[in-house]
């Protein structure tokens, strides 16, 4: 399960929800996340849930960073 913060470049947070889900990931907007990712614009970051996720061991990573690394932009340009 993905968390989802922020703004992305990739698109809004649906648009960006829809690329995860056609991966079959699942979004989540609770604690019970596998890993988080912000938005690279910086902007209406949930702060405190980053927090929490941080003290519970969730990674976290940046938009482009994780769209880097599972190679979704190779699928998507």
């Amino acid at each position: 399960m993905i968390y989802l913060t922020g703004k992305f470049i990739h698109g809004t947070e649906a648009e960006v929800s829809s690329i995860l889900q056609s991966y079959s990931a699942e979004i989540t907007s609770s604690t019970d996340a596998d890993c988080c990712i912000v938005g690279d614009i910086g902007e209406d970051i949930d702060g405190a849930m980053i927090s929490k996720l941080r003290d519970l061991g969730v990674p976290i990573f940046n938009e482009s960073e994780f769209f880097d690394v599972y190679e979704i932009d190779a699928d998507v340009m």
